[in-house]
């Protein structure tokens, strides 16, 4: 360092010039207003393993950087160049080959130089070799990507539930709360159904609780066969589920409770299980713009439910 700085000291002032071109660590070249090179520094030199004598006088395409770089990044430099001769900056990411090992990506630049009269007389191009740093660039958002899919993940399975598929407890507090929003902003009228298992405890008492999983599972499939996919439907706990949609094409609380009851005996003509599946279910259809509160609303629905679930044992 203190070599190049007496050298720098004492030396005339194109000299000096001189040795800040080539000692620069980014490549620099002066080109025409055609875009003929000029003049090249040491290290784009050294980068490309060629003489001054090899790139000099020819046009910046046809030069050991970009000769095989292939036809759509030349043509992308001619244009950049024909660009620059209108007098316009330009400056973009451009991958080329290097000489024995793998391709590097460079940020490169053409500036021109526009004399008094407003014509460009020459044109500076620079490359800085960002190889490195777009690698880390890409790892890092390949990090950041990696991230927010694991935290989606985390997010939606701390509001599914495993058995099922369906959303648990949290999950629907949580979501009912959008509905709740667009329900008081269309005015329209909804329902909120509640649906229990009958008998689970006796299944698991004499099957089993894999019998009794199979019957939690068969009740999921029965409520989202035949509800809507827009319906939030979610398992509360135990042989439990709550489903919320909107009421205007589902019917009355009748109609869904039988649908429902219809699909049950499809599944059970199919499932082969050692008890078939049986469900009480009790619909509460209200006005979402009234103010009510998702806990009364599910107290009502159940109600429901137990009233069907007693008149089946009557």
């Amino acid at each position: 360092m203190q070599e190049v700085n007496r050298a720098a000291e004492s030396a005339e002032p194109f000299d000096r010039f001189r040795l800040i071109f080539d000692t620069t660590f980014q490549f620099i070249g002066l080109l025409d207003s055609a875009g003929v090179m000029l003049e090249v520094n040491r290290p784009a030199l050294e980068w490309a393993k060629a003489s001054r004598d090899h790139v000099v006088g020819k046009p910046v395409w046809e030069t050991p950087w970009w000769i095989h770089a292939g036809e759509a990044v030349l043509d992308q430099l001619r244009q950049a160049v024909a660009s620059a001769g209108r007098g316009e900056f330009v400056r973009y990411d451009v991958t080329l080959p290097a000489p024995n090992s793998s391709a590097h990506t460079f940020d490169f630049s053409l500036t021109p130089i526009i004399n008094e009269t407003g014509h460009v007389t020459y044109m500076i191009a620079e490359g800085r070799d960002v190889t490195e740093q777009r690698r880390l660039q890409i790892a890092l958002h390949e990090a950041n990507e990696q991230l927010r899919v694991a935290q989606a993940q985390a997010r939606q399975l701390a509001i599914t539930d495993a058995l099922t598929g369906l959303h648990n407890r949290r999950g629907f507090f949580n979501l009912a709360e959008h509905h709740r929003a667009l329900g008081a902003r269309s005015g329209s009228k909804a329902f909120l159904l509640v649906a229990d298992i009958d008998g689970l405890k006796r299944s698991n008492d004499h099957h089993g609780h894999e019998a009794g999983d199979a019957l939690i599972q068969l009740a999921a499939k029965a409520l989202t066969a035949t509800l809507r996919s827009s319906d939030l439907i979610a398992r509360l706990g135990g042989d439990e589920f709550v489903a919320l949609g909107s009421a205007s094409s589902q019917g009355s609380s009748a109609q869904i409770a039988e649908r429902i009851a219809a699909q049950v005996d499809v599944l059970n003509a199919d499932a082969a299980l050692p008890i078939p599946l049986q469900l009480s279910v009790g619909v509460h259809e209200f006005d979402w713009s009234k103010d009510l509160h998702l806990e009364a609303l599910i107290a009502k629905a159940d109600a429901a439910m137990y009233d069907q679930k007693r008149s089946k044992r009557k």
